[in-house]
């Protein structure tokens, strides 16, 4: 089965899409290396890949035998497409083509969300890719993407290009990148928000998917005074308290970085432990004395091994 990987970066701001295989790949596999097949499609990279939580290997080649257009085709940034006199457009922006073929002649041309440039041969056909490919290579700490919808943060730390003489496969190239977290992040962020009420305590069921433990953040509205607050996975018996004066607004603690903010004013003081989350149902259960908090989100991303 293949997947659209990919890489994300956030300055600057981008995206790279890549093809591979993980049809072996499973969860439940714990071997430190599993050998990937090799897919690819014209103007995208062939990869194979060495799976290993804390490195990652991809080895893949830079195709520019140019296509014909057509009205509806998916195109990736680096395709190429040749006019029938031989003039050449690359893809800048991935899109779809449009229904009618665009009026050709222009640097750039927009066709339905696609983005074309001009490109005088193919050698800059494969200049531009390879500078495409180098610069999410030094981007610096990237989001890794080797399954639909989870991530790790990873960066390149050797990576090469070699010209090959085949006329349809220009370039290759391997570069290899490190995950010093091992962990994959859930792409989705998930929130639950509950109004508290009365004298409390109040319960707030979490169902975490991940099977590396969580690290939930908990954002409280909070009246002017003073608040005296105690959580408490009642699952890992984990507890921690926010007590001292505030100001109106919301009260942020974050159990993966250890911080406490507020929006206005000085923070509470935060003790005890910083809670997890397991796999399956979690209960955190909120407690106080005197004038509670209004309401309570817990915020969490799930992770996996």
């Amino acid at each position: 089965m293949y997947l659209a990987g990919k890489m994300t970066r956030s300055n600057p701001a981008g995206e790279l899409v890549f093809l591979w295989d993980t049809e072996t790949l499973s969860e439940q596999d714990d071997a430190d290396a599993q050998e990937q097949a090799r897919g690819g499609a014209n103007g995208s990279v062939a990869v194979d890949a060495l799976w290993n939580p804390r490195r990652v290997t991809f080895g893949g080649k830079l195709l520019v035998s140019p296509n014909r257009w057509g009205p509806g085709l998916l195109a990736n940034a680096g395709d190429v497409i040749a006019l029938p006199d031989g003039t050449l457009y690359q893809c800048t922006q991935t899109g779809a083509t449009g229904a009618d073929e665009p009026d050709w002649g222009d640097e750039a041309v927009t066709d339905g969300t696609v983005t074309w440039g001009r490109r005088a041969a193919l050698y800059e056909c494969v200049r531009w890719a390879r500078d495409l490919y180098d610069g999410f290579f030094h981007a610096g700490v990237v989001k890794l993407y080797l399954d639909s919808d989870r991530y790790h943060f990873a960066q390149c730390v050797a990576r090469s290009f070699e010209q090959m003489e085949n006329p349809d496969v220009a370039l290759s190239w391997e570069a290899t990148y490190t995950c010093p977290d091992p962990i994959r992040y859930d792409d989705a962020l998930h929130t639950t928000t509950l109004a508290l009420t009365g004298a409390g305590p109040a319960a707030i069921p979490i169902a975490y998917e991940g099977n590396a433990p969580g690290a939930p953040v908990l954002a409280f509205d909070v009246a002017e005074g003073q608040v005296a607050i105690l959580v408490e996975n009642l699952n890992t018996g984990e507890r921690l308290t926010i007590d001292g004066a505030v100001s109106a607004g919301a009260v942020t603690v974050d159990c993966d970085e250890g911080t406490i903010v507020a929006s206005a004013g000085d923070p509470p003081t935060c003790d005890g432990e910083l809670l997890s989350l397991n796999r399956g149902a979690n209960t955190l259960q909120v407690s106080w004395t005197g004038t509670g908090p209004t309401s309570v989100t817990i915020s969490h991303r799930s992770r996996w091994w």
